[in-house]
């Protein structure tokens, strides 16, 4: 959903006003899901720094998406403090906090980062808001390293063996669930970055209040409103009506969930998660992505409209589709659509029969982007609403056996189904209006599933009001 216009200022310009000292040799676009801008910069020691910018100003965005680059950065900072306990919430330092009510509840819930997820946390290096004090800048942004080099999991499609999908869906269950175990700092319901900051870093349109909700009712209904607003002012028909209603008659089932877990909406994205194992995959990306890019002097690099990506992907079917700069040759081969397979199924078999005579196991790296965060019910990320593997729900599940917390991080299991269908329905929405905030080659497809979902999840509402009904009578 990031594009660049003729207009658009030089993104090396902008970098050198924002990061003077930063000694910069080489810029390269990364694909983002998102309307944010990113860059992979190279630095003269060769580490490698990841760059996020806002949309461009005229990039029209939902409620939620106002203020992302700022939201990202608050949410890493927050977990990398809250993990050595020097977190701070409203003035109240963390661990002094846990220390007041410790001995005072039973509950096993925790407000501290585990080490297994700060190691696959990007390190926050810069980070400035041209909306708050100081020196006035044009470009909001953030700065990050990332935990190491690996590909997006969409790039392994068609490349690894079931057995090492299994491995990376269970890794995946397993993280939602290690980000479950965090809870919120004020026992607040919202999105990640409403709850955690004091106003500072969000945009005008805010989605909930300024530090969250009392209830997760009241949060959810706030984000379902939120997307429904988006549609009417585009007057996408939607049938607004029965949502609304379906959601006035289900909201109580949301109110057993009391307790505001840490939840990563797009935990289990493809185009999100980053994965490292697959030796000739790496190196194929490595080679592909940064051999011509980083040999080019760096104003002919990030030119306007030179590398930025004109069209994001969600899926692998997009993977190399509307870029300005040298083609990234898709990994997946077409067989579905009986195209002929193109010149790199030989690289791509290659890798796959290299890391099945090695007996490699694609490991969890981390994610690209983690902005898109809430508290609330675990059960609300998108991945349990959209068919999860048997690996994603074992890794999530049994993770709850095996955890230091010793209970379900998921309440009120008997009508869990009830609050699922809320959630489908608010995700359907969101796929809905999204593509026309934002056209692509594949919005008719997408829109298309997503009306098919919303319809199918209101006539199981309908069925359900029907069968109570009956019953009653």
């Amino acid at each position: 959903m990031s594009g660049a216009t003729n207009h658009e200022p030089s993104v090396m310009a902008i970098l050198r006003e924002l990061e003077p000292n930063l000694a910069v040799e080489g810029l390269r676009a990364v694909p983002s899901s998102k309307h944010q801008r990113r860059f992979e910069l190279q630095l003269s020691d060769n580490s490698l720094y990841e760059l996020v910018l806002n949309p461009p100003p005229m990039t029209k965005l939902l409620r939620y998406e106002h203020a992302l680059v700022g939201s990202e950065a608050l949410i890493v900072r927050w977990m990398h403090e809250s993990a050595s306990g020097t977190a701070v919430h409203g003035g109240t330092n963390h661990q002094a906090a846990q220390d007041e009510h410790k001995g005072c509840s039973a509950s096993s819930d925790n407000t501290t980062t585990p080490l297994n997820l700060v190691q696959m946390l990007p390190s926050l290096v810069g980070h400035r808001s041209a909306s708050v004090q100081g020196p006035p800048i044009r470009e909001t942004y953030s700065i990050f390293e990332q935990p190491g080099h690996g590909v997006v999991m969409a790039a392994l499609s068609g490349n690894i063996t079931s057995e090492q999908r299994r491995s990376l869906d269970s890794q995946l269950g397993r993280l939602a669930h290690d980000l479950a175990g965090i809870t919120s700092p004020s026992g607040k319901f919202g999105p990640a970055a409403h709850v955690l900051s004091s106003g500072k870093e969000r945009g005008s349109n805010a989605v909930a209040t300024i530090d969250g909700e009392e209830t997760w009712s009241g949060a959810f209904h706030a984000m379902l409103e939120a997307i429904l607003r988006d549609g009417e002012d585009m007057t996408v028909a939607m049938p607004y009506s029965a949502v609304r209603m379906h959601f006035g008659r289900l909201a109580h089932y949301l109110d057993s969930v009391t307790e505001p877990r840490l939840v990563l909406l797009d935990v289990a994205d493809e185009n999100n998660v980053l994965v490292k194992g697959v030796e000739g995959l790496e190196e194929a990306d490595d080679h592909i992505c940064r051999g011509d890019s980083w040999k080019k002097p760096v104003d002919q690099v990030v030119s306007p409209g030179t590398l930025v990506p004109r069209e994001p992907y969600r899926n692998a079917k997009d993977r190399g589709e509307g870029w300005g700069g040298p083609a990234r040759p898709p990994f997946k081969a077409h067989r579905e659509s009986g195209d002929d397979i193109d010149n790199h199924d030989h690289d791509r078999e290659t890798a796959s029969e290299v890391s099945k005579r090695r007996g490699e196991t694609p490991q969890l790296l981390g994610l690209r982007d983690w902005s898109n965060c809430v508290f609330g019910d675990p059960l609300f990320a998108r991945a349990f609403s959209s068919n999860p593997s048997e690996a994603f729900l074992s890794g999530f599940y049994s993770s709850e056996d095996n955890g230091p917390t010793q209970h379900s991080l998921v309440q009120d299991r008997p009508n869990l189904a009830l609050r699922l269908l809320l959630y489908q329905a608010y995700h359907a929405a969101v796929d809905i209006v999204q593509e026309f905030y934002g056209r692509r080659s594949e919005s008719s497809r997408i829109e298309l599933a997503a009306r098919r979902q919303l319809n199918e999840v209101l006539l199981q509402m309908d069925q359900l009001s029907q069968n109570r009904t009956g019953k009653a009578q």
